[in-house]
């Protein structure tokens, strides 16, 4: 941390003492004659100086090591001021991200190597020119070494620290979960020579800053780890993608623009909620069959409000402790989106004690109350908007539907013909005008546009399906090279009866892991129960039992519990 200039500096000002430390009426002045005559007495007789060395030797190296401690603390508050940033908070990428570049330009004899993570236009100015798609490598600190770099002239200097080493620095990730997790604790402390740590600070956040910044034209997913002990979690980046354009996603007409709209009616009416008391949430419900476009208009949505994306998987949760932390600890301006949910009441119901009462809370997985507790808001974040996404809106019972809980529900179904005639522009539009020449006169592009429409049964297929069937014959035309929709119409019931036997491909696949997760949950059930007294709970923390659900039908007549669906 010191630099040369520092150290000579030092001994500069340590020389005019040497003449006298050598001088021996200095001795004499500060221990007197007799005080030195001893002391030569001493040093003269090789016995007592041997016994002596061997007996007091390590206490004086230890006393002297402990010294140089004392003095180097003291000259490091005195000169300098550190910031350390433990490996699980979520600060600790962006900084670690920057650190890395700056390893590309310090000519350094040692470094740890790493995956290179960053997509190619980002921090281009340090990586490496390179053509190949292999992985790449980026640089970080080794362990417990120190390395120095300037930015905007100032030196700092960064070292990775072990877990022996960063004890000052308080965890957000217990030792529990690390043992569990396999993960050694480490930090990175970052230091600057100066007396005001706010300065650093400015610095550090303007790391952060720039992280960010590389990232403004990019929608950045967060998935949360689960820890070791219950309820113990961690967001962090999973991904980084491009911007999904609104005009891409395709559903019924005036369906994606209302619930933009709705989205920035609640992002505009803050003050409305706070003065109402009403909790200031926002829950969406959408539901239909796979591949009609719920993930992609949440995407899309995200994108377009400025706004990130933290996804939760119902199916993958432990309890409901670790789901009301996850929702109480997400990323801000993101927008939640809970996947599965119908799976997961699949689950809770499948798995629910033979006795049908509420005995004991669920093992393995949330329960109907936890997630019914999180959906009122008390655990989210003030603006959070949620998405529930669900492929049987049936099996959701009525109580969880209720106004309060779900703002606004949204069914996206099979493609109509809206939707199939908006696909097929989307994808040849551009390619027929532009081979006009090459193409058959006996059909204008409407002609052609409502022959395919008609063709393609209304309600029969999803968006995603029909996205497929388009992308391969346009290697069809890429491969034949030529611009004809003749043959496109023939190929339609052969599309058909692919996509029948995908579906039932997906459907035996999903009860599989269906019958593996209500397996592993009944195993944990039995165990807990085999080794555990089974307590005694209150309404108010019982499971999807009868009884259970019964209660939270509240006041409304027409809701039923869940074993009434």
């Amino acid at each position: 941390m010191y630099s040369d200039g520092s150290l000579k500096n030092l001994f500069m000002g340590l020389q005019p003492l040497l003449p006298s430390l050598l001088n021996e009426a200095f001795w004499d002045q500060w221990m007197g004659t007799k005080g030195v005559a001893i002391l030569k007495l001493l040093l003269s007789n090789e016995t007592l100086l041997l016994s002596g060395s061997v007996f007091l030797g390590p206490s004086f190296a230890q006393y002297i090591a402990s010294v140089y401690r004392s003095t180097k603390n003291f000259l490091n508050n005195q000169l300098y001021v550190s910031v350390e940033i433990d490996d699980m908070e979520r600060i600790h990428r962006p900084i670690a991200a920057f650190i890395s570049e700056q390893m590309e330009s310090v000519a350094l004899k040692m470094a740890q190597g790493e995956y290179d993570r960053r997509p190619s236009d980002f921090g281009s100015h340090t990586r490496l020119d390179r053509s190949s798609n292999n992985p790449s490598i980026a640089l970080q600190p080794v362990l417990d070494h120190e390395h120095r770099f300037v930015y905007k002239g100032r030196a700092f200097w960064a070292i990775r620290l072990s877990e022996q080493q960063s004890g000052n620095v308080t965890s957000s990730g217990t030792p529990w979960s690390r043992l569990f997790g396999g993960l050694q604790k480490s930090s990175i402390r970052i230091t600057m020579r100066g007396r005001d740590i706010k300065v650093l600070r400015g610095y550090i956040q303007e790391w952060i800053d720039l992280y960010y910044a590389k990232k403004d034209n990019k929608l950045v997913v967060y998935k949360c780890s689960h820890g070791g002990r219950p309820g113990e979690c961690s967001w962090e980046e999973k991904a980084t993608k491009d911007i999904r354009s609104f005009d891409t996603v395709i559903l019924k007409e005036g369906q994606k623009e209302d619930l933009l709209q709705d989205a920035k009616d609640f992002l505009d009416r803050h003050e409305w909620y706070a003065d109402r008391g009403i909790p200031y949430r926002h829950g969406c419900l959408l539901s239909g069959p796979p591949g009609t476009g719920k993930t992609s208009i949440v995407r899309s949505l995200a994108s377009q409000l400025d706004m990130q994306l933290a996804s939760i998987s119902l199916t993958g949760l432990n309890s409901d402790e670790e789901f009301e932390t996850m929702v109480a600890t997400a990323p801000a301006n993101t927008i939640l989106l809970l996947e599965d949910v119908d799976h997961c009441l699949k689950v809770i119901e499948d798995t629910k004690g033979k006795s049908g009462t509420a005995a004991s809370p669920q093992i393995g997985h949330i329960t109907l109350p936890g997630l019914l507790n999180v959906m009122d808001g008390l655990d989210m974040q003030d603006g959070t908007i949620f998405f529930m996404t669900c492929n049987d809106i049936n099996i959701l019972p009525p109580v969880m539907r209720r106004r309060g809980r779900i703002d606004k529900e949204v069914i996206l179904d099979y493609a109509d013909g809206y939707q199939i005639k908006t696909m097929f522009e989307r994808f040849f539009r551009q390619t027929y005008f532009d081979n006009n020449n090459d193409t058959n006169n006996d059909m204008t592009w409407e002609d052609i546009c409502n022959r395919v429409v008609q063709a393609i049964p209304e309600g029969v297929f999803s968006t995603a399906e029909l996205q497929g069937f388009f992308l391969n014959y346009t290697f069809h035309m890429d491969r034949s090279k030529k611009v004809r929709f003749d043959d496109l119409f023939g190929l339609i019931d052969g599309f058909k009866l692919e996509t029948q036997v995908e579906r039932q491909n997906r459907e035996r696949q999903k009860q599989k892991e269906l019958a593996a997760l209500k397996k592993r949950a009944t195993k944990e059930k039995k165990n807990k129960k085999n080794t555990t007294p089974e307590p005694t709970l209150s309404p108010s923390a019982s499971t999807c039992t009868a009884s259970s659900t019964s209660s939270y039908v509240e006041d409304d007549e027409d809701e039923t519990p869940l074993d009434d669906k």
